[in-house]
């Protein structure tokens, strides 16, 4: 064996032992593992040696390099005060797999050779008195990454650039840009393979620059391995469809019928696409419902994903053949995010070995922050590292800069000149209004939260609210107007009056500017609405439209006008129907619609008596599925269509489970009602993990018949109406089957899924002449605290109990007990004639009466259409018609129940469901192994809807809805709705908002209402929070 010269230590390789062991024998073990001759050669030459830094410089066009907070801004290396002399050596191995690992020892050396490791031996600028380990940092292996991750499909979109330390991270980041409703995601994926990091004064001293108060001072060099992806997902087949009808190449009537013919398309996306074409909203394949769907199966969402160049386009195919076979690999190969980054991070490792390959990333600080470009730098490396606090510092130290050149200059024509030149971008400005938002609503709630003085609150929030608006009025309005640029002057105006409505609001002492106020958002609306200034649905003007709107109902509580500027906005917008709006957007133009049902709604808590042979027949119906829940009944049609199309895009199944391959929507969707029905448990002590999610479970309705009564009647959505008066209905017909309005007062009533019994005592003469006796007695809440009695609420129940006692029509016997229930309901009106609302809707809940004068009738169905039409109206969980339908001679009406009677004697009501279902789609042939078999003519048993008491409905309190809105979920959805709290009983809410409202009634100076923020209903542009705004 050669006596050969120890590469680290310069001493015979006889002489030293590294880890207890001869040297020659770790070198005979090397031989025997790759052989002599390479062994040897490796020893005399085991390193490549590398200047790092001045070889990555040398491979960057003009040597500017990128900077690590934005990943797109190239600077001249040349501009900055930095370390670059090389003097420091650097031993260090990489694996196969991208792992940097410093040989700073015989034994690492040892095994980087055994596993024929690169070793590099770099040249590095660093500080030669100081350890190297102060700021080497080698990474690799799939550590630390950086993202940078925008879409084509938002532009509004902010680039998202983080430090992720997992693939879980990487993820998060890409569905935070698909919640904004993108199709496709673009990727720069940074795999960190070596840092050098500096203190900024340690460079400047070592560079004797301290005079240079503009300098830039390079405080980190980062290499990476910087790869470019485009993740894209399974092809809409509808898009070829909505470009011919928005080139008007062909008639959409004649497009539907080709689809139809040709049967490659599922009735579900043929909906979709005449959603998306016809009616009163044109707006092409995405709508807001469709949009929030997406975003719900973002995590299950197949897509592939494509290496692209640094501008994200996709390679050129030379032949139409190559780009056919390429599609057709591409889709083969969908799959879900998480999987699609496990596969990148393996292959960015896999192709990090090569130091060649790396690309330098600059990390700079200013020696001062004196100009508006450094600050927003600074914000954005905040921003990078998610540091909230130092973003928004920074961000609001742009603004102070900006202000006080402006008052500088304000004199100066060749200055303001230069600033017109030197004008903020749109993400600039969006990132400042944004970070100041922020502070103010972290404000608001430390106040709420008693964290923060009222005092201090108003000194300080005054203090933002005018720095951001003198930001507006002195800097960017000037030079918008200067330079013609309508849309900022739309923004800037608007945004002025945004900041002065939150003084109003939240600052008593600033409420004498309400005009000004006013005209501000008129002006900006009527700019905005102008086709020659700016495009309909631009985004600064449906933004307007919405701000205007809550406007009206923050300051003068004038929900009506609310309601107006909505539907002015949405009108004056009809007229042009584009087939091409970003996903912000559509979020918006959705949420003008939205806020108008909101502003045209009232939220009424009121209790009812029931009449009592009605509420012991149907207390006598055996336990269903969903009695012991009124939340989310069936969904409406059109809505569970849409859940279908947006499951048939994301992944087609081959067929049903049942044997039924050729089903049209409807009946496609009878039939997922009555599987679902059927799964159902049959009991409501069924465990929690077994019910649906987002059902919420009443503990009392297990024991209690009556409580199952009334649910099952909130499931029948008594007075539930669709109308054309509903502009953003995603139904635009008209039930004529419904009750006729009273003076098309009331539009529509969803109810609220809490119900709460309260038992009137039914006592003999004395006790009604004794007010003592009543307080012990009444009222009495099932699970309630007596705490409630004397409170204002509890007053009008003890008047309404009283009332009920006199009248004794409910058919209880005396002495016995009246059961009432505290119902809640969402009631929408015309504000035209807002002061008769409320009559009207008592009138027609006293109107609701049963559809026959038999409780217990028999109907007989002869044809199949009839069956679909009982299919089609009833709710599959609890047998309880939602709409009225006919068989035969017969009306059933809404509320009416099916009695598992005859037919059906012993089975549950999945299982009658899906037998009719069956009867439907197969004539009558047993489709189910096991299951009974239903033939024509068919004898059904209905039960009567249960009817209200004469005088049995008393309003306890109303409120308006946008006031209230965050307490429910479920507006959007157009069903039922639900209580965020299930701890929060109907009685205990009615009390919340009568004070409310109460307190509401007081004025402020000059007999003006006091103003009432009203939550989450003001628009937003960043289409990440434009998907969550509004009621919920």
């Amino acid at each position: 064996i050669p006596s050969v010269a120890c590469p680290t230590m310069g001493q015979s390789a006889g002489a030293p032992t590294c880890a207890g062991r001869d040297w020659n024998e770790k070198f005979t073990d090397l031989q025997a593992d790759v052989g002599a001759g390479f062994a040897t050669a490796f020893y005399e030459k085991p390193y490549h040696k590398d200047d790092l830094l001045q070889s990555t410089l040398n491979a960057m066009p003009d040597r500017r390099v990128l900077d690590r907070a934005s990943l797109t801004q190239r600077y001249p290396f040349d501009d900055f005060v930095k370390l670059d002399q090389p003097v420091v050596n650097l031993k260090l191995a990489i694996t196969n797999d991208g792992r940097v690992y410093e040989t700073d020892d015989r034994a690492r050396e040892f095994e980087a050779m055994r596993h024929k490791h690169l070793m590099m031996e770099f040249s590095l600028p660093g500080f030669a008195d100081v350890d190297m380990d102060t700021f080497v940092h080698p990474r690799g292996g799939g550590k630390v990454f950086t993202v940078f991750v925008n879409s084509d499909e938002c532009p509004v979109l902010e680039p998202i650039i983080r430090r992720c330390e997992s693939e879980d991270e990487i993820v998060q980041v890409l569905l935070t840009v698909l919640s904004a409703g993108a199709d496709s995601v673009n990727l720069t994926l940074c795999h960190q393979m070596l840092e050098l990091e500096f203190d900024k004064v340690d460079v400047l001293q070592e560079q004797e620059a301290m005079s240079q108060a503009s300098a830039k001072i390079i405080t980190s060099y980062l290499w990476v391995r910087m790869l470019h992806f485009k993740f894209l997902p399974k092809a809409d087949e509808l898009q070829k469809f909505f470009a011919e009808v928005k080139t008007a190449k062909t008639n959409r009537d004649h497009i539907v019928q080709g689809m139809r013919r040709d049967g490659r398309l599922s009735a579900e996306e043929v909906d979709r696409f005449i959603e998306g074409t016809g009616g009163k909203r044109r707006l092409g394949p995405k709508t807001a419902r469709y949009l929030r769907m997406m975003v719900k199966k973002s995590k299950d969402r197949p897509f592939h994903v494509q290496r692209c160049d640094s501008n994200f386009q996709l390679p050129q195919f030379s032949a139409r053949s190559s780009q056919t076979e390429a599609q057709a690999e591409r889709d083969d190969d969908h799959t879900t995010i998480a999987r699609c980054v496990t596969k990148l991070v393996d292959e960015i490792k896999a192709d990090s070995v090569h130091s060649k390959d790396w690309t330098l990333l600059v990390g700079w600080e200013p020696m001062q922050v004196t100009t508006v470009a450094q600050s927003l730098h600074e914000a954005q490396r905040s921003k990078v590292t998610q540091d909230e606090p130092g973003y928004i510092r920074n961000a609001l130290k742009a603004v102070e800069i900006s202000s006080k050149k402006a008052q500088k200059k304000a004199n100066n024509n060749d200055g303001q000149q230069k600033d017109a030149k030197e004008a903020l971008t749109t993400n600039d400005v969006d990132g400042i209004l944004s970070a100041s938002k922020t502070m103010l609503d972290s404000m608001i709630e430390s106040m709420l939260a008693g964290e923060m003085s009222r005092e201090r609150f108003e000194e300080h929030f005054e203090k933002a609210a005018n720095s951001i608006m003198d930001f507006l009025e002195n800097n960017l309005l000037p030079i918008a107007r200067k330079n013609g640029d309508k849309e900022r002057v739309v923004l800037c105006q608007r945004t002025l009056a945004d900041y002065q409505r939150y003084l109003y609001v939240w600052i008593p002492s600033k409420r004498d500017k309400v005009h000004d106020i006013e005209m501000l958002y008129k002006e900006s609306a009527q700019m905005a609405a102008n086709p020659k200034d700016m495009h309909p649905y631009s985004l600064v003007g449906l933004v307007g439209i919405t701000n205007y709107a809550v406007f009206q109902g923050e300051v003068h509580r004038r929900y009506d006008l609310a309601a107006r500027v909505c539907r002015e906005g949405i009108a004056a917008r009809r007229r042009h129907l584009p087939m091409d709006l970003g996903t912000s957007q559509i979020f918006n133009w959705h949420l003008i619609g939205s806020n108008l049902l909101a502003f045209e709604t009232f939220l009424v808590v009121l209790q009812v008596a029931f009449r009592h042979e009605d509420l012991a027949a149907h207390e006598a119906v055996e336990i269903r599925p969903t009695d012991d829940r009124a939340s989310e009944p069936q969904a409406p049609p059109e809505e569970r269509e849409e859940e279908v199309s947006v499951a048939s895009n994301l992944a087609r199944s081959a067929a049903p489970a049942m044997p039924f391959a050729c089903l049209g929507a409807r009946d496609r969707l009878c039939l997922d009602r009555a599987r679902a029905a059927e799964a159902l448990p049959t009991s409501s002590a069924a465990p929690a993990s077994s019910r649906p999610h987002g059902h919420r479970a009443s503990p009392a309705a297990a024991e209690n018949g009556k409580l199952r009564a009334v649910h099952r009647w909130l499931r029948s959505r008594p007075l539930y109406r669709w109308t054309e008066k509903d502009e953003e209905s995603d139904d635009d017909g008209d039930d004529s089957e419904e009750v006729v309005h009273h003076n098309n007062v009331l539009l529509q009533v969803r109810w609220v899924d809490q119900t709460e019994q309260l038992v009137c005592k039914v006592e003999k003469e004395e006790a009604e002449s004794s007010s003592s006796s009543e307080d012990e007695t009444d009222p009495v809440a099932v699970g309630k605290p007596k705490e409630v009695e004397g409170v204002s609420v509890a007053g009008i129940i003890k008047k309404f109990h009283s009332k009920l006692r006199l009248s004794m029509t409910t058919g209880a016997p005396k002495g016995g007990e009246i059961d009432t229930f505290c119902l809640s309901a969402a009631v929408r009106v015309q504000h035209a004639v807002n002061g008769e609302w409320q009559q009207n809707f008592l009138a027609e809940m006293q109107a609701l009466t049963g559809s026959s004068e038999v409780q217990r009738r028999q109907v007989q169905v002869n044809m199949l259409d009839e069956v679909g039409d009982i299919l089609d109206s009833i709710d599959h969980g609890s047998g309880v018609l939602m709409k009225k339908c006919r068989t035969g001679d017969q009306m059933l009406g809404i509320g009416d129940t099916l009695l598992m009677e005859g037919a059906f004697q012993g089975l549950s009501i999945g299982e009658a469901m899906l037998m009719l279902v069956e009867l439907k789609l197969g004539g009558g042939k047993d489709r189910r192994q096991g299951l009974r078999q239903a033939q024509l003519p068919l004898s059904l048993k209905f039960l009567r809807a249960m009817e209200v008491a004469p005088e049995g409905i008393q309003m306890l309190t109303s409120v308006p809805y946008a006031e209230v809105h965050p307490h429910f979920t479920g507006f959007r959805d157009m069903g039922i709705l639900s209580v965020k709290n299930s701890s929060t009983s109907p009685v205990s809410m009615a009390d919340m908002f009568h004070k409310s409202g109460e307190s509401a009634m007081k004025s402020t100076k000059g007999g003006k209402a006091q103003p009432r923020r009203l939550r989450n209903l003001s628009a937003r542009r960043n289409p990440t929070k434009a998907g969550t705004t509004g009621c919920q």
